[in-house]
């Protein structure tokens, strides 16, 4: 038996309309009065066949057309729409508005399509909001038209048109429910360090490397198994093509945590945990890391699993880093000629004037205290050339994350007081190593000769009050 909708659309095809046109041209003189009526009439004989069945889809009043699409973030979208739109109009000569029901598709759009059917008075079932995440996990839903009809319509469906595959997802939500259900009473009868996670059969994981394939609490324990390592999660706002960021996330601990748990208090560091393993040189090779989003992560009560947190593991992998790294110690001197100098200019500028000062000024007083916390500084631990201290200062995302996590950091700042080394010279105030009134630098033969002068004129003095006395 060959469906009204599939005659219409037989009946509309232009090519069939062309071939009629050809034999009533070819053979018009064989033809009666009565077959060139029919054949004449062709257009109409379209009409009427979707004059019927848009008479037909009107006792169809659950029908629907439904498409299914991705969005931006790679996300399955649902949406419906009816299949018949309301068209206002208004008669130029009297003003008169009048309205009619106008199909939205052609009648040969429907054919072929699969369907979606729901019990009676669950249409609203289309817009549950897991049945995305159902039908996403599922190969056999591709993207496209689909129609949605309440059950009871669906044979009149079938009088008119070829279909696809039938889903009932009224049936389909309300297993899912069940297992959720059943799960909940599990985790409630065995609450424990190691309970079985609520949902447990639930595809809600991405597992990095794997795409967007979605994987359940079970599918992601038995591939850890299988591969021997270690599972850390990450929660993440939404998408499947986050990465796996380092949420800070206060685990309830007891009931009436869990039963006030707020999705909106887990704070997002935004740093992926993949890029901090990186950083350190950390081999992550013996785990599995996992991405869920922020409401399954509630949803399936995921803290009661004996997984291990992105957050705890990012907080354990960088402790451990600091402590191997050890105390590194930046020093500089403050105030004085040498403010700001750290030490690689203390040795640079020992060098300098050891090389370019005249060999006798070295013995005078001025000269150890003009280069008394140049050759303190010298003697610091070369710290630049350390690795800890290269990943540190080259990774403002580390140095971020120890205060997030309230990690003492191992470099810390330290200063040599240099601002009254030199108050027995008067005009050493106005000098500095690089910029002030008199630059050391480029003015050392002065500067030396001053200080050499004040020291002479000093024994002179003391000479001379010595002899006094």
């Amino acid at each position: 038996m060959i469906k009204l909708g599939k005659t219409a659309q037989i009946y509309s095809d232009q090519s069939l309309k062309r071939a009629m046109k050809e034999a009533l041209e070819k053979y018009s003189e064989y033809l009666s009065d009565e077959d060139k009526v029919i054949f004449n009439n062709f257009d109409e004989l379209v009409e009427s066949r979707e004059a019927q069945i848009k008479e037909a889809l009107f006792k169809i009043p659950s029908a629907r057309l439904c498409s299914l699409t991705v969005n931006r973030r790679n996300r399955l979208n649902i949406n419906s729409s009816t299949i018949f739109s309301t068209k206002t109009h208004t008669d130029p000569e009297t003003g008169v508005k009048s309205s009619e029901n106008v199909l939205s598709y052609g009648t040969d759009h429907f054919n072929g399509l699969p369907v979606f059917i729901t019990e009676k008075g669950r249409l609203s079932d289309i817009n549950y909001s897991p049945l995305n995440k159902l039908l996403e996990s599922d190969k056999e839903y591709p993207r496209g038209s689909y129609v949605l009809l309440e059950k009871h319509d669906l044979l009149n469906w079938l009088k008119l048109f070829e279909v696809g595959k039938v889903t009932n997802i009224s049936k389909m939500i309300d297993e899912y429910k069940a297992n959720i259900a059943a799960a909940r009473k599990a985790a409630r009868a065995n609450r424990g360090p190691h309970v079985a996670v609520e949902y447990s059969k639930l595809p809600v994981f991405h597992i990095r490397g794997c795409g967007r394939t979605l994987y359940s609490f079970e599918d992601v324990e038995q591939k850890a198994k299988e591969t021997g390592a270690t599972i850390v999660y990450s929660v993440v706002k939404t998408g499947w093509h986050e990465e796996d960021s380092i949420s800070k996330i206060k685990k309830p601990t007891t009931k009436e945590e869990e039963r006030n748990f707020v999705i909106g208090n887990i704070n997002y560091t935004g740093r992926s945990i993949e890029t901090i393993t990186s950083n350190i040189g950390f081999d992550a090779s013996n785990y599995l890391f996992v991405r869920i989003e922020a409401a399954n992560y509630k949803r399936l009560k995921l803290w009661n699993a004996a997984w291990t947190a992105c957050d705890d593991f990012a907080k354990a992998i960088l402790t451990d880093f600091v402590n191997k790294a050890g105390k590194i110690v930046i020093r500089n001197i403050k105030g004085g000629i040498f403010d700001g100098v750290d030490r690689d200019d203390a040795i640079s500028i020992l060098k300098n004037i050891s090389e370019n000062i005249k060999p006798e000024y070295k013995s005078y007083p001025f000269y150890t205290a003009l280069t008394k916390n140049l050759e303190e500084l010298s003697k610091d631990e070369d710290y630049r050339h350390k690795t800890e201290y290269q990943i540190i200062q080259n990774n403002y995302s580390l140095r971020y994350l120890f205060g997030t996590f309230n990690i003492e950091s191992p470099i810390s700042n330290e200063s040599i007081d240099g601002s009254h080394d030199m108050d027995a010279y008067p005009l050493a105030s106005m000098m500095a190593y690089r910029y002030g009134s008199l630059s050391l630098r480029d003015n050392l033969d002065r500067a030396t000769d001053y200080f050499v002068s004040m020291d002479k004129l000093r024994a002179f003095e003391e000479a001379a009050a010595s002899k006094a006395e």
